[in-house]
């Protein structure tokens, strides 16, 4: 009696480790650019591809608000701006940030009583296919010009009485 007492609780967190890593593994096994954030814009978590579009590491991006990227070129002002919709229903929509076009999905996600806690944010890179897009666009727009010349060469032929032919053998 009267003599101090320690008590010890010892939690293995080994196997939250390995759930950890897993995601992390899962996030990064990926192109696309993933980032959760908390309801206030706080960035939880990002995989490397969302860190090198963002330009910066990972672990520099943690714990800061998402919306600071917007002037950095990390986001965009839509982004920020569909964000703050929490829509229950996913939001997609492609943008262009610099250079590169994004086709963006902004995911809402709740807890049991479907109140939103957390927002995660997928982008995949579709600059090539806006490129190609582009080329078959002035392509298209190449051959109306050509179709254009045509019809006025085959009417012009098509009025002259008279047409005189005249080759290199002539």
């Amino acid at each position: 009696r009267g003599r101090p007492a320690l008590y010890g609780n010892v939690v293995d967190i080994t196997p939250r480790r390995r759930a950890e890593a897993t995601i992390r593994g899962l996030l990064n096994a990926t192109r696309d650019e993933a980032v959760l954030t908390d309801n206030d814009g706080r960035i939880l978590t990002v995989n490397n591809a969302f860190a090198s579009g963002a330009g910066k590491p990972a672990a520099e991006l943690a714990n800061t608000i998402l919306y600071d990227l917007i002037r950095t070129g990390g986001i965009s002002m839509r982004t920020a701006d569909e964000m703050q919709k929490k829509s229950p229903e996913p939001i997609s929509f492609e943008e262009q940030i610099g250079e590169r076009w994004l086709d963006t999905t902004i995911y809402s996600i709740n807890d049991a009583e479907g109140n939103r806690e957390q927002v995660g944010i997928f982008r995949h890179d579709i600059t090539r296919l806006k490129n190609a897009e582009r080329e078959v666009l002035a392509a298209n727009e190449q051959l109306v010009v050509e179709k254009e010349r045509l019809s006025l060469f085959a009417a012009a032929l098509d009025n002259m009485r008279d047409c005189a032919v005249i080759t290199k053998s002539m």
